[in-house]
């Protein structure tokens, strides 16, 4: 298959997928919205998602631990409950993250030293940071989010990438479980450069604007 042809069928599979997920969200919510939102409302995204298939150059093995995970959401929750409040939804990742972390410390002692390594050897990375925020406020990459699942230009997996990369007394084994926790699970729902924003609209000047960040 020539690449022209192997990146067209992508990008349609891509935008095919996408939009199937989206119609099913939407034509529920349409249907839905006011009203008390059960488990099995959400049936239809779940099949969406179960239809997903990779494409020549994809790994199927991503492909299925994205379904697997969706499903698993959807069969566990159905068996403890008929609905959940918003307010508790345990699809934000925010909600995930701690208690998986809290649990891969207890497994391995070691990764939590690394993990603490991380937070605390942030403000080496001066560089790294102050380029990215910079950039980010002043709109060199236009429309970001925080919320990425990949190393996009100006996203907060690609800055946390960057700074990792540079940490080799941090095994690699251990940068990637990091990485993984902000990006398809985050930790908090903080993203990077929101503390440099509020400190230049505070009137700081742009050194302190970035300690901030970084702190």
């Amino acid at each position: 298959m020539s690449e022209v042809k192997r990146s067209r069928e992508f990008f349609k599979k891509a935008v095919d997928e996408t939009l199937g997920a989206v119609d099913a969200m939407i034509s529920t919510i349409r249907v839905k919205r006011g009203k008390r939102f059960h488990i099995d409302d959400t049936k239809a995204f779940v099949e969406a998602v179960k239809n997903m298939k990779p494409v020549d150059g994809q790994s199927s093995e991503i492909i299925e631990m994205h379904k697997q995970s969706v499903v698993a959401h959807y069969e566990t929750l159905r068996d403890l409950t008929d609905y959940i409040r918003p307010e508790d939804d345990p699809f934000v990742e925010h909600h995930q993250s701690p208690a998986i972390l809290e649990i891969l410390y207890g497994e391995d002692p070691s990764f939590r030293e690394s993990v603490e390594k991380f937070a605390k050897g942030l403000d080496a990375f001066e560089d790294v940071i102050s380029k990215y925020v910079v950039r980010a406020y002043g709109g060199f990459w236009g429309p970001t989010c925080v919320v990425d699942f990949a190393f996009i230009p100006g996203g907060t997996s690609n800055i946390l990438n960057k700074v990792l990369a540079r940490m080799d007394d941090i095994p690699l084994e251990h940068r990637q479980a990091i990485l993984a926790a902000k990006s398809w699970g985050m930790n908090t729902s903080y993203g990077i450069g929101a503390a440099f924003r509020e400190a230049i609209q505070d009137g700081k000047t742009a050194s302190e604007d970035v300690k901030a960040e970084i702190e």
